[in-house]
């Protein structure tokens, strides 16, 4: 399933200044990017300001993004410009003051950009659990929350599958079949959703 399905069709419609488009963004990845930027050390104060500072360049320059087809491409370029919003702020700082935090920035802003960095793949992983996240949560009103439950546990979080089926009272028999239903539901939509956007 591309991950990058939901973002193409936000695109398009962002494109048409569209309110609704740019609110269910907001939905999207304000929280996400929030999380990246405290998860790689980043404080709090700053991470505020620095996701603010993205949602604002990616609302105004989403006209020059060119999606490649690359289900990676939206992610890289999201990574760039969080990089380059963070470099902007240590560009800022009083640099006699902030020796600490001005190195942890500008190191911060040079693993993002490296798509072979721990940083980049730890964010990449995070960005698609999250939009298969919010997938799943469209099909809450197809799948019990227990089948749902299961398969964000075996799947997401990797849990064995025995133990998972053991703690919702479900056969392994029964939970290997939900998560086949529930991939196979995920695997419509996004494909749905990938013509709609195309």
């Amino acid at each position: 399933m591309s991950v990058e399905t939901k973002f193409r069709k936000i695109q398009r419609l962002l494109r048409h200044d569209s309110d609704l488009a740019w609110q269910v963004f907001i939905e999207t990845y304000d929280r996400m990017i929030l999380a990246w930027l405290e998860q790689a050390g980043v404080q709090s104060a700053d991470a505020l300001d620095i996701r603010q500072e993205v949602l604002t360049t990616v609302h105004s320059e989403i006209e020059t993004f060119v999606d490649s087809g690359d289900e990676t491409c939206f992610p890289r370029w999201l990574r760039r410009v969080t990089a380059n919003r963070m470099r902007r702020l240590w560009a800022s700082r009083d640099r006699r003051h902030d020796c600490a935090l001005v190195a942890d920035l500008s190191s911060i802003a040079d693993q993002l950009e490296d798509h072979r960095s721990e940083l980049s793949s730890r964010w990449d992983r995070q960005y698609e659990t999250e939009l298969v996240q919010q997938y799943l949560d469209a099909l809450g009103d197809r799948f019990s929350k227990r089948n749902l439950d299961a398969f964000r546990r075996v799947v997401l979080c990797e849990e064995p599958q025995a133990v998972v089926a053991e703690d919702l009272g479900m056969t392994l028999g029964g939970l290997r079949v939900a998560q086949h239903r529930i991939l196979r539901a995920l695997r419509r939509n996004a494909d749905a959703t990938h013509c709609a956007a195309g």
